[in-house]
């Protein structure tokens, strides 16, 4: 009897034994080794770190703020790009991969986040979804928004265009920092909410590192008669993802950190049942001989409507199947696990200094791979050169404040430092090598 074996299964099962095809990861390339680095390193995460094209004198932990792709995908979308430019195959007879397809990348992208194929759209950025929902979805004078104090920076103006256009108030909480449970996050919510709160943004992954609960404030919100919005770009390829069991409304993410995918990639979900009430961003028809030549399309029930935004390039969305099945091929438990395992190895070190804090608890259930965090006292811009001689390359947040003894009138950047599948024990080991360097040449 013959065996049919998923596309995602073989992949999974090359990776396990290091023999993917070398046109397809280049898994016969040797991987970069610094003087430093331990004989130690987990057979699985070498050859899974040999799929990327990584500086060996640069430790990447700014992944937060760009990702990087596996080489296939780089080498896949260079190939698109050159085909769609060239018209390669239109005449040759040569066809492109059933892979590569819009259709190829929408059942990826609805796969992994849970949801099914006519669920979601494909956009151009996670920005593009969150503004879709803030600025159209139907409210009256006097219904209220809220949001965190820990969300990316230009929603907070796309807000307040929408409170001035339409007389709606935008709220924010304080989001806590760090947590020590789960608790303390949903009684912030709970205490902001009113009976006008109508619409709930929240980050699955707030930039601080923390996983929100995103269930069980699913379900306080609820309860209290609103809608949630969750900004998924940091949780998306780093923790698990699943919008129907997180019972979310609606749903964002980019693919382009540390979703292994190509910049200008993005899935947008949005509940079923409310998708005719949300208008798309942009202007979209569909062809309706009743009425005429075309009929809006804002209460269109399909999702196809949020995707009508202008020039793109195709061949990114193209490629995106493959980024998706490079991820699921390792697990994406697998992933959250080995990030929580790196972030604990630099975190263990650096956690003696006395200046050392992290703006996140360090346990499996409220970060994995992102850590915000200072030396109290010192100036982020005294650290950065000690880091730079280090060769280590980090992020930082948006301004907070209220938290670690910040005035909220005068917020302030912490650090970000980040893991992705392709970092390695010595990675961490020289992260934290430098963050004791500064805290013993700047205390």
């Amino acid at each position: 009897m013959e065996t049919t074996v998923s596309r995602r299964a073989w992949i999974g099962s090359m990776l396990a034994w290091g023999a993917w095809p070398s046109h397809r990861l280049d898994a016969r390339s040797p991987l970069p080794r610094t003087t430093a680095m331990s004989q130690q390193q987990d057979p699985f995460w070498e050859r899974i770190r040999a799929q990327f094209e990584i500086s060996p004198d640069l430790v990447n932990q700014v992944t937060v703020v760009r990702g990087v792709t596996p080489k296939a995908v780089r080498t896949a979308l260079a190939d698109e790009t050159e085909r769609l430019n060239t018209f390669r195959g239109a005449t040759s007879g040569r066809t492109r991969p059933e892979s590569r397809s819009r259709a190829a990348a929408r059942a990826g992208a609805a796969s992994i986040i849970g949801a099914r194929p006519e669920e979601v759209a494909l956009l151009r950025n996670t920005t593009e979804g969150v503004t879709t929902v803030l600025r159209n979805w139907p409210l009256e004078r006097g219904d209220e928004i809220l949001t965190s104090s820990a969300e990316h920076g230009p929603f907070y103006d796309v807000l307040a265009q929408r409170a001035a256009r339409d007389g709606i108030v935008v709220r924010r909480f304080h989001y806590p920092a760090p947590v020590s449970s789960y608790e303390e996050i949903l009684e912030a919510i709970d205490r902001a909410m009113s009976p006008r709160t109508r619409l709930v943004m929240i980050g699955h992954v707030v930039l601080t590192g923390q996983i929100n609960p995103v269930r069980r404030i699913a379900d306080l919100v609820h309860d209290r008669g609103g809608l949630l919005l969750v900004d998924g770009v940091l949780g998306v390829g780093q923790v698990e993802t699943n919008v129907e069991a997180m019972d979310c409304d609606f749903y964002a993410a980019g693919f382009h950190k540390w979703g292994s995918g190509p910049r200008a990639t993005a899935v947008f979900y949005v509940r079923p049942e409310l998708v005719g009430m949300l208008p798309p961003l942009f202007g979209a028809y569909v062809e309706s001989p009743e009425d005429g030549f075309f009929r809006p399309s804002s209460d269109d029930p399909r999702m196809v409507k949020y995707e009508t935004f202008g020039a793109h390039p195709d061949a990114h969305f193209l490629v995106l199947a493959e980024a998706i099945d490079f991820l699921q091929g390792i697990g994406i438990r697998r992933i959250r696990e080995r990030l929580f395992e790196l972030t604990s190895r630099w975190t263990a070190r650096v956690e003696e200094l006395d200046r050392f804090r992290s703006a996140v608890r360090i346990h499996p259930d409220h970060c994995a791979g992102l850590v915000a965090w200072e030396l109290e006292g010192v100036d982020t811009e005294d650290v950065r050169p000690v880091l730079a001689q280090h060769r280590v390359l980090v992020g930082r947040t948006e301004s907070y404040a209220g938290f670690f003894g910040i005035p909220k009138d005068r917020p302030r950047r912490l650090f970000t430092a980040n893991s992705g599948v392709f970092t390695s024990e010595d990675d961490v080991d020289r992260l934290a090598e430098a963050i004791e360097a500064a805290a013993t040449r700047l205390g």
